[in-house]
């Protein structure tokens, strides 16, 4: 043993030195289990996502040959909540990216429908004649046009955005 370095010196640094990497593989465990969470938490988001495009659980709106889309708003709650935490940051930068892009598109879709929603008992006020229908419906035509467009975009990443979660789960 080096002179000056007494045993109990070294048994107190190689209990530090435990301590340490108990703490440090404490935190590993950790951050893997919080970004499984999130990671199935979102997978459960899709799937609602999915039910609500795809299914018959919410009426279709369909006008015209190149308009058709399911009155739901989609839910981004997880997302955001993820967003805000640190365990957005764990993820891979491309997953990142193609969340950020897909939850755009959700709110935006929900910005649209909102918008229809708000507006349509203003704009009908107590008169139901059919030229008052007309009006509407060409007012909103682009609306639901881009509600349309996202629905469609939305459905075609889906997969993408679940297979890239499934590689992110550790």
């Amino acid at each position: 043993m080096p002179e000056g370095i007494s045993l109990e010196l070294l048994v107190a640094i190689g209990g530090i030195g435990a301590l340490f990497v108990a703490h440090w593989i404490d935190r590993v465990i950790e951050s893997r289990r919080k970004k499984r969470n999130a990671c199935e938490a979102l997978m459960r988001e899709l799937k609602d996502t999915n039910e609500a495009l795809n299914t018959d659980k919410h009426p279709m709106v369909i006008r015209e040959p190149d308009i058709h889309y399911r009155s739901a708003f989609l839910n981004e709650d997880v997302y955001l909540g993820i967003l805000h935490s640190e365990v957005f940051t764990e993820f891979e930068s491309s997953t990142q990216n193609s969340l950020s892009n897909f939850y755009i598109k959700i709110r935006l879709r929900n910005k649209e429908l909102a918008y229809l929603s708000d507006h349509r008992d203003q704009f009908f006020l107590d008169d139901t004649q059919k030229r008052t229908f007309a009006d509407w419906t060409t007012k909103i035509r682009q609306r639901e046009y881009n509600i349309t467009m996202r629905d469609e975009e939305l459905r075609n990443s889906l997969e993408l955005i679940k297979s890239m979660l499934q590689e992110e789960i550790p």
